[in-house]
């Protein structure tokens, strides 16, 4: 994928999926894949088997950070 350590990337979700935007690509998966864990360091997002991000909680506007949390798990 060309993601790595500290990467910056921008991330969207968009109806039914997840965009990943990065200077090597944008990178699409559907939402059903996704997995998504809440942790003391930020969001963690799991869209396929070995590929991790995670969104910091330190460095990311609270209210961005609240709206990708809702996002990503709105059972939360």
């Amino acid at each position: 994928l060309g993601l790595v350590d500290g990467a910056a990337f921008d991330i969207e979700f968009t109806g039914d999926e997840l965009a990943l935007s990065s200077r090597n690509g944008i990178f699409r998966w559907p939402r059903q894949s996704l997995r998504a864990y809440r942790t003391r360091k930020g969001i963690l997002l799991c869209p396929e088997p070995l590929t991790f991000v995670l969104i910091p909680k330190a460095g990311t506007p609270p209210d961005v950070f609240q709206r990708l949390l809702h996002e990503a798990l709105p059972n939360v």
